[in-house]
């Protein structure tokens, strides 16, 4: 799998995620099955893709410790806010809340890379609060475990964003950015 985010040679490509229908995966931006050469043409292309390495650093939800586990009966909303560093977009802020929309978690935290722009007007962040943390992304899948199993149910919009930034693998989840488009 190449690291290179950027292509510079001329190529075929689609706008937009793939819809993945039960059994056809196609492209909204002209309806063409995956496969088939893309309806756009560019002397260059970037994508949105996860390095290999980073792929590598994924983990997925623990899985219940029993029966009983009481993790496995819960369900939460959960949100990131993301901050602009040198290889991109980086998570450095995670909200959950509960059921009854109590916040059960509220953390700022490092990104791994260098930061160009905290995106304050988006994320409510400044540098100074990321500066002043000493958590880092690790610690906060930590926490993140201790709250949630393989079979919590989490809710979110866009969750696949938080998910990829969290480099969490989670399969039990309602996308309100899928139910509502």
């Amino acid at each position: 799998m190449s690291e290179s985010w950027i292509s510079i040679e001329p190529r075929p490509y689609n706008v937009g995620p793939k819809i993945v229908p039960a059994d056809l995966r196609i492209h909204p931006c002209c309806g063409r099955a995956q496969g088939v050469a893309g309806c756009q043409h560019s002397e260059s292309h970037v994508t949105d893709t996860i390095r290999e390495s980073v792929l590598l650093e994924f983990q997925a939800t623990p899985e219940p410790t029993g029966p009983g586990d009481p993790r496995s009966d819960a369900f939460y909303a959960l949100d990131c806010e993301f901050v602009y560093t040198t290889v991109g977009k980086e998570a450095a802020r995670i909200t959950v809340v509960d059921s009854y929309g109590n916040e059960v978690m509220d953390c700022v935290f490092r990104p791994e890379h260098e930061l160009v722009d905290p995106n304050t007007r988006y994320s409510g962040l400044t540098g100074e609060e990321i500066a002043h943390t000493d958590k880092k992304l690790g610690d906060i899948r930590e926490m993140l475990f201790k709250m949630v199993n393989s079979e919590t149910l989490l809710i979110g919009h866009a969750l696949e964003n938080d998910l990829k930034a969290l480099r969490i693998v989670h399969d039990n989840v309602i996308d309100t950015s899928v139910l509502f488009s």
